[in-house]
């Protein structure tokens, strides 16, 4: 006997909480002045992160490790 594969059609609870979940996406990436996208958020901090690295002495950084 061969079983037959059906797609079924996604419950009433399961289509519910797909819509919740958009709405909620959909309200957390509006709210504010908040960054949208992982892109965005690097970019905006990219030169702060460039000046702080750059403001360190990583030289004697190295050697106080190579010390411990």
């Amino acid at each position: 006997m061969q079983t037959r594969y059906t797609k079924s059609r996604p419950s009433d609870i399961s289509v519910q909480k797909a819509k919740e979940r958009e709405i909620l996406k959909n309200s957390v990436l509006k709210v504010g002045n908040r960054p949208v996208s992982k892109s965005e958020l690097t970019n905006r901090n990219l030169k702060q992160l460039i000046r702080y690295i750059n403001s360190k002495d990583l030289e004697k950084i190295n050697l106080s490790n190579e010390q411990t």
